[in-house]
């Protein structure tokens, strides 16, 4: 997933919903993920009982984003709305 600033142009969207959908805006799905890759740092901070501050942040550096991070981007891009990934990531606005 490339960072916000790579994202180009935004497309940002509201959701206004119709009969093919429910009313709710949205026609099929999209998926936001966290996905941590556990390479040699992060399986030793892991076997070491690091705290998850430690782990977190040795992840961020080698490239993870979080689902929020990863929301973020599919707002810019168009194909979902903020109120939709602060329900799913049930952050605050």
């Amino acid at each position: 997933m490339p960072s916000i600033e790579n994202l180009g142009t935004p497309a940002i969207r509201r959701a206004k919903g119709c009969a093919a959908c429910g009313h709710s805006g949205f026609a099929g799905r999209t998926t936001i993920a966290e996905l941590l890759t556990v390479g040699p740092e992060v399986q030793q901070l892991v076997l070491s009982s690091a705290s998850d501050t430690q782990v977190e942040h040795t992840a961020r550096t080698a490239g993870m984003k979080s689902m929020y991070e990863t929301g973020a981007a599919k707002v810019w891009q168009g194909e979902t709305t903020i109120e939709e990934i602060l329900r799913a990531t049930r952050a605050s606005p």
